[in-house]
């Protein structure tokens, strides 16, 4: 009988901003092997020292089809010989050697031999074949016309309609209120709606002290950062540990 595993219980937060929390919304586990990282690709699962897992096509479900040459290059990722057989949404599978690889999903996940620091996605797409392991993100919630989500390294956040990363502030503590004015508002700017926009689910305005509407989500007005001159940059997310992405 196998002693439990020590598991890496994390909680699925409004962020993966560490590289160690799991998705954004509830609770779940990793074996203690795994964890998650920030990637040019999104978030992804990862092995204890933080380089990228991937998933082979040619594996079945339950059963690695990566052995010999190709396992040197895509290492498979071990399952210590006292660990469970499963921890949530991961289970094991035998290899050929005998040895057991944790799958997730039921797909066998691997480290490749070309990534040499946590976060690299050097061997995605490799020959078609090859792909990150990457941590499911819950759907997309309704959004007002103009803004959209992207999925960036530290998670999917949103943006307005150029896709500039929208951003919450500690300081706005009072419903309907926004603390950032003057040269706050020139180095933040209020996401400003639209004459004819409405209200929806989550989706509020309040009024500033020039007349116009900013949209808030949840209460929360939100702004873009003058630092942010492309799409999906997100330079702005933790000034002053009071200033966030708008991760979802």
């Amino acid at each position: 009988m196998r002693v439990t595993a020590v598991l890496s219980t994390v909680w699925i937060l409004m962020t993966v901003a560490s590289g160690n929390s799991y998705g954004q919304g509830g609770q779940a586990a990793l074996p203690a092997e795994a964890t998650v990282q920030k990637s040019a690709t999104g978030p992804v699962f990862a092995d204890a020292k933080g380089l990228t897992l991937y998933t082979f096509d040619r594996d079945a479900a339950g059963k690695s089809a990566c052995s010999a040459v190709c396992a040197r290059n895509w290492l498979p990722l071990r399952v210590p010989d006292l660990a469970n057989d499963a921890v949530g949404d991961w289970a094991t599978v035998h290899r050929d050697d005998g040895s057991r690889q944790w799958a997730y999903q039921g797909k066998p996940v691997y480290t490749f031999a070309g990534d040499t620091k946590a976060g690299e996605v050097t061997g995605n797409g490799t020959d078609g074949t090859w792909h990150t392991a990457m941590v499911p993100m819950p759907p997309v919630p309704a959004t007002p016309g103009g803004v959209s989500a992207r999925t960036v390294d530290i998670g999917r956040v949103l943006g307005d309609a150029n896709g500039l990363t929208l951003y919450t502030y500690d300081r706005d503590t009072e419903p309907g209120r926004s603390a950032c004015v003057d040269s706050c508002a020139e180095a933040w700017p209020p996401l400003i709606a639209d004459g004819g926009a409405a209200s929806a689910p989550d989706w509020t305005m309040i009024v500033r002290a020039d007349g116009s509407k900013q949209w808030a989500f949840k209460g929360k007005p939100l702004y873009r950062f003058s630092g942010d001159e492309k799409p999906g940059e997100t330079a702005g997310d933790g000034i002053g540990t009071i200033w966030h992405a708008l991760k979802i």
